[in-house]
């Protein structure tokens, strides 16, 4: 008994055979009448049919969110500009993630760093103006020791307002060094209400300024004050009966220079790898 020879399945049917194989479904393609099929599914197994190269790219490949160009998955990325909001991410390929961070460097620079540094000066004049004021307002509170460091204890103040200035004043963009120019400002306001403190201290008790014509009793210069105050304030953690207020010093200028360097900070591109949920 012999058998017509059979038609080759066309491109997609084996394709579909193929693919059926690989899943676990061993129901063969139909086949067009007056044709018997004389190709076992093992054939199949033994001789596949080789995919096209632009198919398989077709079908593993995501377009990019801005040059809707195809991209593997690996080599996409998730970029959005806010730090812990990925809502209103963008997927892109490596090429638009080089250019929106190129473009948002290049957005602050020039005069929006000239009126970031005037909106810093503002900011510190009046965070450092009304904590010294109200320092020395009550210098003769029993609690002067206090006071006197209230500026520093209380740094992340300042930090966050001058940060906040200076991120206003550069549109909102974002550099690293409007984020200096926020840390400078916040340390100065530290300084100088410190400096505040001291003079309210020294005039505690005798009012100093109104019963001596000497101006440098009530007004030291700013340079002992740093070499003979505020340095032995800050490196002297060895004195243990005062630990507690030498750390309340340290640590709280440095959460005030942290505060000013993350709120002064503009947008930018935030990433993280791109990967496909499995079902």
């Amino acid at each position: 008994m012999s058998f017509e020879k059979p038609t080759p399945p066309d491109h997609e049917t084996a394709l579909d055979d193929w693919q059926q194989m690989l899943s676990g479904i061993s129901q063969p393609a139909a086949v067009s009448p007056g044709h018997v099929q004389t190709a076992p599914l093992a054939a199949l197994q033994t001789a596949p049919v080789e995919q096209d190269p632009a198919e398989d790219l077709a079908e593993s490949a995501l377009a990019c969110g801005l040059c809707y160009r195809p991209f593997a998955a690996e080599d996409l990325s998730v970029a959005s500009k806010e730090r812990f909001n990925w809502e209103s991410s963008v997927v892109v390929c490596p090429e638009c993630l080089t250019e929106l961070k190129l473009e948002m460097r290049a957005r602050s620079s020039g005069a929006d760093l000239l009126l970031g540094l005037v909106w810093a000066v503002i900011g510190f004049v009046v965070t450092s103006g009304l904590i010294s004021l109200a320092i020395y307002s009550i210098r003769s509170d029993s609690n002067y020791n206090f006071w006197e460091w209230i500026g520093c204890y209380f740094a992340v103040v300042p930090g966050f307002i001058i940060g906040r200035m200076v991120r206003y004043g550069v549109g909102r963009r974002h550099s690293l060094e409007q984020q200096l120019i926020a840390m400078f400002f916040t340390l100065a306001a530290c300084f100088v209400t410190a400096y505040a403190g001291w003079l309210a201290w020294n005039n505690n008790f005798f009012d100093v300024l109104t019963k001596s014509t000497n101006r440098s009793v009530g007004f030291p210069p700013f340079t002992a004050f740093l070499n003979g105050h505020l340095w032995v304030a800050i490196s002297s953690l060895t004195d243990f009966p005062n630990i507690l207020v030498h750390l309340g010093i340290d640590l709280g200028i440095i959460a005030g220079l942290v505060t000013a360097f993350f709120s002064s900070e503009g947008a930018r591109i935030y990433t993280r790898p791109f990967t496909v949920e499995a079902d």
